[in-house]
């Protein structure tokens, strides 16, 4: 049910924030939206942990870039403008989290060799923790909107 209800719903919000005179993004914009989480997140105490303490801007980046490519097919991703000052990526009714085998192929392999395995417990204990909280407080049945900004 939830398959089908997205279906319907992606592309019903994705022209209501079009016609709001907003940006729909694409793949081709990740790249750039992973630079402006990574500047979001600059010394964020989650992304510290990722990156064993201490803020590194690339693990920021990777993790970034790697989460956008994974939700694309299941999210509503959008930005002020074509310029991107900020940007913002709603996850439909049901999302349940990120997969591994679709994390792996979009680019966390190369995160893995960045930061050493330890990366997938921390990334899975925090996706578990999130998702669970999530269903918890709505069930899974919501949009999940995950905002970022200069």
């Amino acid at each position: 049910m939830d398959k089908l209800v997205r279906q319907i719903e992606v592309p019903l919000a994705k022209k209501a924030i079009s016609d709001a005179g907003l940006y729909i993004a694409g793949k081709k914009d990740i790249p750039r939206f992973a630079e402006i989480a990574m500047d979001a997140y600059e010394d964020y105490p989650l992304h510290n942990w990722f990156s064993g303490g201490k803020y590194d801007a690339i693990t920021s980046k990777k993790v970034m870039e790697i989460s956008l490519r994974t939700m694309t097919e299941d999210a509503v991703i959008y930005a002020d403008s074509e310029e991107m000052n900020g940007f913002a990526a709603w996850l439909p009714l049901g999302f349940d989290g990120s997969k591994t085998l679709p994390f792996l192929m979009n680019g966390g392999i190369g995160l893995i060799l960045h930061v050493g395995l330890q990366i997938i417990g921390k990334l899975q204990s925090y996706e578990a923790f999130a998702m669970e909280l999530k269903k918890k407080y709505t069930d899974n049945v919501d949009w999940c909107l995950t905002p970022f900004h200069f």
